[in-house]
Parts: C-alpha cells; sequence; structure tokens
C-alpha cells in the first residue's frame, strides 16, 4: 500500500471513530455491521453460531431501553440501569455483550435485569468479559424474588456467552425457568453462570415447573449457592432440579456443574422428587464433562434413587460424580440396568484391591484402573468404595487392526502390532520395455522395464550382440575365382567376363623374366591361356576367332 493509501485510511478510521463517539453523546442509534468471524468470538467458539451479514444497533447509557424492542444489539460501553428491561409479546432482541457489562442498580420490589414474557432473548458475547451482574430477582405476582438476573416466563433464552455473575434472589440466583402454564426453555450453549446466590434453592438456575425446560448444550455452572437449608433439604447449589425437564447434551462444548453449595456444603446438580436427567450420549462418553449430583430421596430412607433416563451408556466415571450432600450419608453412585443410579451402600468395610489400568490393543480388551472389594465382590472407581462400577464400564473395547495394503514384497501389515494378513503382491513385469542401448554386432545391449504396481522396482535384461554379416554379391557380378599356380611363375588370376564373352587373364611372367601379352577377346569366342616356357618367353598365342569376334 501507499503513503497516500495510508494517510487516506487513517483519516477515514479517525472520522468514523470520531462519528460514533458523537452518536454516543447525542443518543442517535448507530448502525454496525458485523463479520463473521468477529462477531462473536466467544460465541464461535461456544456453539459455532455466527452472525455474517447481520447489522447490529449501538447501544450505550442513553439509549439502552430500546433492548426491550426487537432487534440485535451491541454494546458500546458498560451500561448500568436502573429499572427491569421488560421483553414481552412475542418480540425478539439479541444482545452482543461486545466485552461490556450491564450493571442493575433498582429500587423496588422488581430487581431483575431482564423480565421475559412470550417472548425470545439472545445472548452472545463479542468479547471476552460481557457480565450481566446486579440483580436482585423479580416477584412476579408480588411472590418471592425470583430469577436474580433473569425471570424467564413461557419464553426462550438462548446463551452463547458472557457471565451471569454477582446476582441473587430467592429462588434461582442467576436464572429463574417459569413453565406454570406453557413452555419456558433456557438452551445455554456456552459462557458462565457464577458466583449468583439464592436463599431458598437454585443458586444458579431454578428448573421450577413442568413446562419448564433446561438444555445444556455446553457452559459451566460453577461456584454458585444457596444460602439457607429449606426443610432440611438442600435445593441445588448450582442447579435446583424441581420439576421440569432437565437435558445434557454436551453438543457445542464442556458441560461443566460444580464447586456449587448449600449451607457451606458441595450440592452442584439437585433432583427432587423422582426427576431423572436426560443424556445423550455424545455427553456420556465424554470424560471432559463434570457433573455433581444429588437426588433428596436419597436424604431419607430410600436405598436406591434413578437419575437418568433412556441413553444405555455406562458413564458413572466419567461425566457425573456423587455430590457430599448424598455421598457423605454412605450412599454411591452406580451403574445399573443401563442407568445411572445413587443407591445406598453396604454396611461392611471394604477391603479393596486395585486393578491397575490396561490398554486395549489390537485384539484383546483393556480396562480402566478399578477397585474390586474382596468381601462383596463389587467394582468401584474409587478406592473409598463410593462410586460403584461394573465390569462391563471399566472395559475397553479391542481396538481391531488397522491394516495397511499389501505390497510387492510385504504382506497386509497392522499398523500399529505389525502383525500380517496373506501374502505378498510379487512384481508385475507385464508392462512396456524401453531400449537403454542398443546391441551392436560385438556389444550387448540393455533394455529395463518397471514394475506397474507402482512400487518403483526397476528389472533390466540383457539385448545380446548381432554380430558379423557376409555380403552378398550386385547383379551381374561372379565372385572371385582362386588363382591356379603357373609353372615357375606366379599364381593366375581368374578373369572376369566380359559382355558377350570371356576374358583372358593376365598371365603373370615366368622364371624367365618374359612379358605376357595381353589377348584380346572375341566377340563370342574364347582366348586361350599361354603356358610358360622353361625360361624363355611367352610365345603369343593365336587366338581362335569366335562366332561373332577376330
Amino acid at each position: 500500500m501507499n503513503k497516500r493509501a495510508k494517510n487516506k485510511n487513517r483519516i477515514l478510521s479517525l472520522l468514523l471513530a470520531f462519528a460514533m463517539a458523537v452518536s454516543s453523546f447525542a443518543g442517535v442509534e448507530t448502525e454496525y455491521s458485523y463479520a463473521e468471524s468477529a462477531v462473536n468470538q466467544g460465541a464461535a467458539r461456544a456453539s459455532t453460531h455466527t452472525h455474517d451479514n447481520i447489522t447490529y444497533t449501538a447501544i450505550s447509557k442513553s439509549n439502552y431501553s430500546n433492548l426491550a424492542n426487537s432487534g440485535k444489539y451491541y454494546l458500546t460501553e458498560d451500561i448500568v440501569i436502573y429499572s427491569t428491561i421488560s421483553i414481552t409479546d412475542s418480540k425478539n432482541v439479541t444482545i452482543c455483550l461486545n466485552g461490556h457489562k450491564i450493571t442493575a442498580s433498582i429500587s423496588g420490589s422488581n430487581k431483575s435485569l431482564f423480565y421475559v414474557e412470550n417472548a425470545t432473548l439472545n445472548i452472545y458475547d463479542c468479547g471476552e468479559h460481557g457480565t450481566l451482574t446486579g440483580g436482585g430477582g423479580y416477584k412476579f405476582d408480588n411472590g418471592s424474588a425470583k430469577g436474580g438476573a433473569i425471570y424467564l416466563r413461557h419464553s426462550t433464552l438462548n446463551m452463547y456467552g458472557g457471565t451471569m455473575t454477582g446476582n441473587k434472589a430467592a429462588w434461582g440466583g442467576a436464572v429463574f425457568i417459569d413453565g406454570s402454564n406453557k413452555s419456558s426453555v433456557f438452551n445455554m450453549y456456552g459462557g458462565t453462570i457464577s458466583n449468583n446466590t439464592a436463599e431458598q434453592g437454585g443458586g444458579g438456575i431454578e428448573v421450577e415447573n413442568t413446562n419448564s425446560v433446561l438444555n445444556l448444550y455446553g457452559g459451566r455452572i460453577i461456584n454458585n449457592t444457596v444460602s439457607n437449608l429449606n426443610g432440611n433439604l438442600r435445593k441445588g447449589g448450582g442447579v435446583h432440579f424441581a420439576s421440569g425437564i432437565v437435558r445434557i447434551y454436551g453438543t457445542y462444548g464442556d458441560v461443566i456443574i460444580e464447586g456449587n453449595k448449600v449451607a457451606g456444603v458441595e450440592n452442584n446438580l439437585y433432583l427432587r422428587q423422582d426427576k431423572k436427567i436426560t443424556i445423550s450420549n455424545t455427553a456420556a462418553k465424554s470424560s471432559n464433562n463434570r457433573i455433581g449430583v444429588s437426588s433428596s430421596d436419597c436424604e431419607g430412607s430410600s436405598t436406591r434413587e434413578v437419575i437418568t433416563s433412556g441413553y444405555g451408556t455406562n458413564v458413572s466415571n466419567r461425566c457425573f460424580f456423587l455430590d457430599a450432600t448424598n455421598s457423605t450419608k454412605s450412599y454411591l453412585l452406580a451403574y445399573e440396568n443401563s442407568e445411572l443410579a445413587i443407591v445406598k451402600s453396604t454396611s461392611h468395610s471394604h477391603s479393596m484391591t486395585q486393578v491397575p489400568a490396561k490398554a486395549a490393543t489390537c485384539i484383546e480388551d483393556g480396562n480402566d484402573a478399578y477397585y474390586t472389594c474382596s468381601g462383596c465382590g463389587k467394582l468401584f472407581t474409587d478406592a473409598n468404595g463410593k462410586t460403584a462400577t461394573t465390569a462391563e464400564a471399566v472395559k475397553r473395547e479391542a481396538l481391531g487392526h488397522a491394516w495397511s495394503e499389501a505390497t510387492c514384497t510385504e504382506a497386509k501389515t497392522c499398523e500399529v502390532c505389525g502383525a500380517t494378513d496373506g501374502e505378498a503382491l510379487d512384481h508385475d513385469w507385464s508392462g512396456e520395455w524401453t531400449i537403454v542401448k542398443e546391441a551392436s554386432a560385438t556389444e550387448d545391449g540393455k533394455k529395463e522395464t518397471y514394475c506397474t504396481r507402482g512400487c518403483g522396482e526397476k528389472k533390466e535384461e540383457v539385448i545380446p550382440a548381432i554380430g558379423e554379416t557376409t555380403p552378398t554379391p550386385g547383379a551381374g557380378e561372379s565372385p572371385t575365382a582362386t588363382p591356379t599356380p603357373g609353372t615357375g611363375g606366379n599364381p593366375t588370376t581368374t578373369p572376369t567376363p566380359g559382355a558377350g564373352g570371356t576374358t583372358t587373364p593376365t598371365p603373370t611372367p615366368g622364371a624367365g623374366g618374359g612379358t605376357t601379352p595381353t589377348p584380346t577377346p572375341g566377340a563370342g569366342g574364347t582366348t586361350t591361356t599361354p603356358t610358360p616356357g622353361a625360361g624363355g618367353t611367352i610365345p603369343t598365342p593365336t587366338p581362335t576367332p569366335g562366332a561373332g569376334g577376330t
């Protein structure tokens, strides 16, 4: 980018910042469109929800009352509210906290930050510290204060991020779910509910009526408290499940409910009157979920109380742990008949032997570490015998072989244990040959080919030398005859025939040093070969005329 472009961008940025600041002071709504990756980093981490191409309206101290109307809003600063924001009549409100805080400073009887009736409220946090705090509960029909931060009546609350903390009420320190006449649903996908206080029940969340629903897809409910015992019952330091439905999914993140207390004693998710948690297999199989549980029925004479419903996957030593509320009264958590139950422990003293963990192999089952009592024969996940388990629960099934395909030189092989199956394929030399060096008359040549299975192996073969060849005479030619030596002289060569007759060869001089005249063949006749004399000259022969010669 050149210098002029950079300066232009700086000027535009300053103008935008100035415009937003002026509009904030003037109470003018500023429109701002978030990009998908920036609108809610917290929500994206917790739930994968994004807000691409959605325009959000700026909210500041001067115009926060607009949050009661349908729309999508983001905070530009921390806000203090002086009256409860009521969202009703089928309105749909989305609030992006954007790392800011909404604090209640409300006098009077109704002190919740939000009262939501027959409407929908969605909460996100684009920053890291968006907070709802200071709420004191809403007194519906002049009853007890309920829902320190949010009173939810016949409505839907979707929480993707942010934190509800420092709120208080008689019931539901942070959220009260009122499903008295029709459905009221709180879907928690992420975020945190922590350090809220209730006097009677539900330090974090109160699930109150038949049509009240709490769906936990992710998020943390931690360090909330109920200050008083209620009829000697400890009604949920984290969540009080009095009626309705509680489901645990864990599909958007880990579900953590721990560190909550009632009157100083650990009490997290508390179930009343035969209530059962519905849990998905995803949550059941995750060792990252941590949910403390206890039941009111196990504070009396009951010896067994099933606390889950309809999933069939053992989770006793993975997802849940037993709160001190029940464990101090000789109860333990047990997986029985495909469900999780709180059961009365035996009266005898356990004699424990630890069975160490064993990793599963390709062909053999393994197991988690556990303890077995030689007296009662039961299995436990802890040395104190507080959490029972079963052989099936601690078993880790054999992994099975991870086969790699057979090659030209190796059989099919397990990548984990090295076991083999079958035989090697052998090389396939059916491809085309390439001549690397041509054979000559005296030297061998060479050719090569590669395995067609793609292993890269090469095969070479020799091309034999061609060897010398005998020349073939041309047309009208005769091979040269072997000469016959004359008496006392040199050999005489065989003449080559002329056209139409025979040629008399040139005689070789005899021993006497004479010369031999060259005869002239006649046309169609023959020439006789002279015989050398013993020591003189070779006489000139008289040619015999041929049929047409001289």
